[in-house]
């Protein structure tokens, strides 16, 4: 035995330090990187989701019958309100267009219509100047030649009331040049004042005896019109005439007479911006 050595037992071996701390490390990290699991949802029972669906129905179905209930209610009121529209006329007595408005009042019973006549001489100047100042009637009749004075004032009428199509199939086409300008009726005729012929058999056959002639051919234009009007008159020895040939009326005794001639002039070819 050698000196200096000392027999026991054999010693443990010792850990080395750094590998211990990198241990710790590991499980450290493998233990932070671990998330928890998610939480599980709650369960939603059938019955809920049915009772949600029936919900919403409901609530869907309350908000369209209040929405209707609403405009009903609103249209009911409109429907009872009460309007007057006033009526102008120039020739009419009050009492002849009475049973229009009795008969439009019953079918209509919210609306009242008030007649006012008014004087033919003053009826145009009346009726734009009450237009203008915001007193002007709802309905009044006007003549067609008006029409560039009162442009300003009338209102189209809706389909509501008529339509193209109506108006040309039931008046004339005079009407339908004076009344439908740029497309929109403006008015609804009351009458059409047209030139018209009237022959007196009598008068015819009169002529023909004491002139001996076989036949007098009643007009069906201009010239023959003149021609057989030439052929009836009848003149005394001085030359006046006793019986004309046509009666055309006068300034004093016929409406629109300007009108008429202006229209002969016209059929004529006269051209009016040059009178000489």
């Amino acid at each position: 035995m050698e000196e200096g050595v000392i027999y026991g037992s054999t010693p443990s071996p010792q850990v080395p330090q750094q590998n211990n701390q990198a241990a710790k490390s590991s499980i450290v990290s493998y233990a932070q990187s671990q998330t928890p699991p998610p939480k599980p949802k709650p369960k939603t029972s059938k019955l809920k989701k049915i009772l949600l669906i029936f919900l919403s129905l409901f609530l869907l179905i309350t908000v369209v019958f209040s929405l209707i209930y609403f405009i009903s209610l609103r249209s009911g009121e409109e429907a009872t309100e009460k309007v007057e529209l006033v009526w102008w006329g120039m020739w009419e007595d009050e009492a002849i267009p009475q049973s229009i408005i009795t008969d439009f009042e019953t079918k209509n019973p919210n609306v009242k219509v008030k007649y006012e006549y008014q004087e033919p001489a003053e009826f145009k100047e009346k009726l734009i100047a009450r237009t203008d100042a915001g007193r002007g009637p709802d309905i009044f009749r006007f003549h067609t030649n008006w029409y560039e004075d009162l442009s300003g004032i009338l209102l189209p009428l809706t389909s509501d009331v008529i339509t193209k199509e109506e108006f040309e199939k039931n008046y004339y086409k005079t009407a339908q040049r004076d009344l439908i300008k740029n497309g929109a009726i403006v008015g609804i005729p009351l009458e059409v004042d047209t030139l018209a012929l009237f022959v007196n058999p009598a008068i015819i056959e009169q002529i023909k005896t004491e002139k001996e002639l076989l036949e007098i051919k009643l007009p069906t234009n201009w010239q023959e019109f003149i021609e057989t009007t030439e052929t009836l008159t009848t003149y005394d020895e001085l030359g006046k005439i006793i019986i004309g040939g046509a009666g055309m009326g006068s300034y004093d005794n016929v409406n629109y007479a300007p009108d008429i001639i202006s229209l002969l002039f016209a059929q004529n070819r006269v051209d009016f911006d040059n009178f000489t």
